[in-house]
């Protein structure tokens, strides 16, 4: 897929690559409302969790287990994203270990490749973070990253 060499882009680009990334993983879950649960995928959004839709037919889907894309800001060409992981777990002795395994394997995937799309990944901005405090069982972790954007030029020349 050709994204826009924007942060749009560089968000999109993002949300497939970390789809593909964590098809794999079998988190779980607590359905809404209920003391039932399971596993699932993550479900991967950008900027926040989508709204939920309450009809009497069915239950809406959980919000954990999640990633969430979110652009923070651009200077310079140069694009900061937060990478949010949130999961469920009751067990507090374990709870903190599937957001940081869903990070840790986006990381790993991100740097061997390098680059995404026409972005170009600064690995030395690279920092994860487990909150100390959490909301049990909730659990949330947060990777903050750089990409480099391409900017257009005319004949070898920048624009900006």
């Amino acid at each position: 897929m050709k994204y826009a060499m924007t942060p749009i882009g560089l968000v999109d680009a993002l949300e497939d690559k970390i789809k593909e990334i964590i098809k794999n993983f079998d988190l779980k879950f607590k359905a809404e409302g209920t003391n039932d649960g399971g596993t699932k995928v993550p479900q991967v959004s950008t900027h926040y969790l989508p709204d939920k839709k309450r009809d009497q037919e069915t239950t809406p889907e959980p919000d954990y287990p999640h990633v969430i894309i979110r652009f923070i800001e651009e200077k310079h060409n140069t694009a900061l994203v937060h990478i949010i992981a949130g999961t469920y777990e009751p067990d507090s002795t374990k709870g903190w270990r599937d957001p940081l395994n869903i990070l840790t394997r986006i990381k790993q995937e991100l740097i061997k490749e390098g680059t995404l799309a026409s972005f170009s990944l600064v690995e030395s901005s690279y920092t994860t973070e487990l909150f100390e405090d959490q909301v049990v069982p909730q659990w949330v972790a947060l990777s903050t990253v750089k990409f480099e954007i391409p900017h257009p030029s005319i004949e070898g020349r920048e624009l900006y």
